[in-house]
């Protein structure tokens, strides 16, 4: 993603409009909050990969999609279960605390995930 949508200039059709464009090219548990509530005027940019290499590592740890019911509410309210006992309990705070991030301005960007990625051991 490199384009930033930003639902707070959109009108109303604007946005059903937008939210029709994000359905047809996206996979619906992989969508970060701003891409399911336009209505929230979150910028929908690059970040949104983020949250996607979120749900993509917690899946290859847990080997479940953290959002696997597709719960739309689920996903806008970032509630997830994390398995415990977790041998993967630094990489699970780190997607949690930092690629969960319902707030996209709190939200890494791709360059700085992979910095913090490449930093565990």
């Amino acid at each position: 993603t490199s384009d930033t949508l930003d639902p707070s200039t959109m009108n109303y059709k604007e946005k059903t409009l937008a939210e029709e464009d994000i359905a047809s090219v996206t996979t619906p548990c992989i969508r970060s909050p701003e891409m399911i509530d336009l209505h929230s005027n979150q910028p929908i940019n690059e970040k949104v990969d983020v949250w996607a290499l979120g749900c993509l590592l917690h899946f290859l740890c847990h080997k479940k999609h953290p959002f696997a019911d597709m719960s739309t509410l689920a996903i806008v309210n970032v509630k997830y279960k994390i398995p415990q006992p977790s041998p993967f309990s630094q990489l699970d705070d780190i997607v949690h605390n930092q690629f969960f991030t319902k707030d996209v301005e709190r939200r890494l960007t791709a360059v700085e995930a992979m910095d913090v990625v490449k930093q565990l051991q």
